[in-house]
C-alpha cells in the first residue's frame, strides 16, 4: 500500500473522486475499508478501477474486497 500513497493524486474534483470512492464501496459491500477506497479513486483512474471491478466480477472471485486490494496494490508497484 506504500507504492500506492507513493502515486500522485489524480486532477479531479473531490467529488468525483467520492463518487468513484462510492462506485467501489458499493460492488465491494466492505465497509470498513472505505478509506482505503478514497485513497485508490484519489490515486487511480476510474477506467483502470472499472477495468478492475468488473474482472473482479466476472471471474466470481470468492472474495472479491481481497482481489480488488491485490489488484490495487499490484498497479500501484507498476506505476
Amino acid at each position: 500500500m506504500e507504492q500506492l500513497r507513493r502515486m500522485p493524486r489524480l486532477d479531479q474534483p473531490e467529488e468525483r473522486t467520492k463518487y468513484v470512492a462510492d462506485t467501489i464501496l458499493s460492488q465491494m459491500g466492505d465497509a470498513h475499508s472505505t478509506r482505503f477506497y478514497r485513497l485508490v479513486a484519489a490515486k487511480i483512474p476510474e477506467a483502470v478501477i472499472r477495468r478492475m471491478l468488473s474482472e473482479i466480477k466476472i471471474d466470481g472471485a470468492e472474495n472479491p474486497a481481497k482481489v480488488f486490494t491485490y489488484k490495487v496494490n499490484e498497479y500501484a508497484k507498476s506505476h
